[in-house]
């Protein structure tokens, strides 16, 4: 493993660097969804995953808000590499564990919350 500083403008592996603005669009709409959604999740796991994923897009927001060449536009920061593998950062290591348990929560058929059948007419409620 080495530290190695590299200013990436696109996503994993340098995909799409023009296209920074688009990535931070998106990353801003990733933690509205994941901070509307988290008062309702009722699975562990499910809270760890999404925490994840909102702790690794939130940290690549930062970058790309605060870094040069300005708002908006900045480029993330990769410093890790294994090998000749390419370069990343912790955030996006958040973001693949945390779509890791999401993905295994979702096989395993672990709801994201609870399902609760009311005695109204059997209408499901979501809690």
């Amino acid at each position: 493993m080495t530290f190695t500083a590299f200013r990436n403008s696109g996503a994993a592996g340098s995909f799409a660097p023009r296209a920074t603005l688009v990535f931070t669009f998106l990353a801003i709409v990733v933690l509205i969804l994941i901070a509307r959604v988290a008062p309702s999740v009722r699975s562990t796991g499910w809270a760890v995953g999404l925490g994840l994923i909102f702790a690794g897009a939130g940290g690549n927001l930062a970058d790309r808000i605060f870094r040069t060449p300005g708002f908006g536009r900045g480029a993330v920061l990769d410093f890790i590499q294994f090998g000749e593998s390419g370069i990343f950062n912790l955030a996006d290591q958040c973001v693949t564990a945390g779509a890791a348990v999401v993905l295994i929560q979702t096989f395993r058929g672990v709801p994201m919350r609870t399902v609760v059948t009311s005695g109204l007419g059997g209408r499901a409620l979501e809690r």
